[in-house]
C-alpha cells in the first residue's frame, strides 16, 4: 500500500496545494528550494 500512498503523494506535491505540502513534507522542501 506504500506504493499507492507515494502515487498520491506525488500527485499532490503537482497540485501545489497545502494540504499537499503537509502530506509530503518533501515536496514542500522541494519546492522551498525551487
Amino acid at each position: 500500500s506504500e506504493i499507492l500512498v507515494n502515487a498520491e503523494l506525488m500527485e499532490a506535491c503537482g497540485l501545489e496545494l497545502p494540504l499537499a505540502l503537509q502530506r509530503c513534507p518533501v515536496c514542500g522542501i522541494k519546492k522551498a528550494d525551487a
